[in-house]
């Protein structure tokens, strides 16, 4: 990882993060801490849909988020990794972690694709 990060520094690639995050609109608060006599009110959206972030991310806080309202399944994750790729305009290194939709099978065939385009995948696992 250290030599991706090093050729990262002298401008030869690109080293990128990726994950998920999800959230609910739908809040949750068990209890707070509030002056006596008062309310506590918390705002929400009118719908229960689940909304996930999906980003690549570099260590310089350089961020491509994808929203997404509802269900994050392969296709999603395959679209978000097939418009990335588009954009690069140079090699570019993303660790992923071991969620199970980075290791389908439908995911592992496009991967050839998006080396051709400068996209190369990598496990955060797999590195030394």
């Amino acid at each position: 990882m250290q030599h991706l990060h090093t050729r990262e520094q002298q401008g030869k690639c690109d080293v990128w993060y990726f994950d998920s995050a999800g959230f609910c609109l739908t809040p949750s608060i068990p209890y707070a801490w509030q002056p006596i006599g008062s309310v506590l009110e918390v705002p929400t959206a009118p719908h229960k849909q689940r909304i996930n972030v999906l980003g690549f991310l570099t260590r310089h806080n350089a961020l491509v988020p994808y929203v997404i309202e509802g269900q994050v399944d392969t296709a999603v994750v395959i679209e978000c990794f097939e418009h990335f790729s588009q954009q690069l305009n140079k090699r570019a290194y993303v660790f992923l972690d071991n969620a199970s939709v980075q290791k389908s099978r439908a995911f592992i065939r496009h991967i050839p694709q998006w080396v051709q385009r400068g996209l190369i995948t990598q496990n955060r696992h797999d590195v030394p």
